[in-house]
């Protein structure tokens, strides 16, 4: 479960950071990734070692989206070679995250307004709506992001 986890948020990052651009070139911190990943596969079918080849694009891929160091053609770019891998692995959900409602948006807006306000209370009320609707919050240093449950 970790393990899926750590696959889909950075799959999550990877769809953020390369919003609306077309993949280029593969950044240098993956660019021999690819060539590991089907060395892997061609050794008899070595899953584990493809397994940690992918594990360590991920911790490659969040150091450099962490710096800001992933241009959006470079996250594109990645993102294009992880949902291939992923016809051989089949690990990412069929279909994208559902998209978030009006509705949740306005609530997650008022819910960084009550915090800024320091009323706790209201931005607690409002995280536990949008649970029950559905939406876990995720406080990042970007700001609040809603995942599904």
């Amino acid at each position: 479960r970790t393990s899926l986890r750590r696959i889909d948020g950075f799959a999550r990052r990877l769809r953020g950071a390369a919003a609306g651009a077309a993949p280029g070139a593969l950044p240098d911190w993956a660019a021999g990734a690819a060539d590991r990943f089907r060395a892997a596969l061609a050794d008899d079918l070595n899953v584990p070692a493809a397994l940690g080849t992918l594990f360590d694009l991920i911790h490659a891929g969040n150091r450099a989206l962490d710096a800001a160091a992933a241009p959006p053609e470079g996250a594109a770019a990645v993102r294009a070679l992880i949902e291939d891998w992923d016809r051989v692995l089949g690990l990412l959900p069929a279909a994208d995250e559902p998209a978030e409602d009006a509705e949740a948006a306005a609530m997650l807006e008022q819910r960084e307004a009550a915090r800024g306000a320091r009323n706790w209370a209201e931005a607690d009320r409002l995280r536990d709506a949008l649970a029950a609707r559905g939406w876990a919050v995720q406080d990042t240093p970007d700001g609040p992001v809603l995942r599904p449950k």
